[in-house]
């Protein structure tokens, strides 16, 4: 679910000139590909440095 924050809140000078406000498909996918992509980066970092603490012995079965 997405809310369109632009209307809700009401007019404002900073929202009213910044593009990064419209409420456009292509700004959505945009946003949603940024946070997939910056939520991917936090995944792999966190697989790694869970997987240097793991002991080995666990590592090989």
């Amino acid at each position: 679910m997405t809310l369109d924050l632009g209307q809700l809140l009401g007019p404002m000078d900073k929202m009213a000139t910044d593009p990064l406000w419209d409420h456009t498909l292509s700004q959505w996918l945009t946003d949603t590909g940024v946070l997939l992509g910056t939520s991917m980066v936090c995944y792999v970092l966190t697989i790694r440095f869970l997987r240097r603490q793991e002991p080995e012995v666990v590592r090989e079965t």
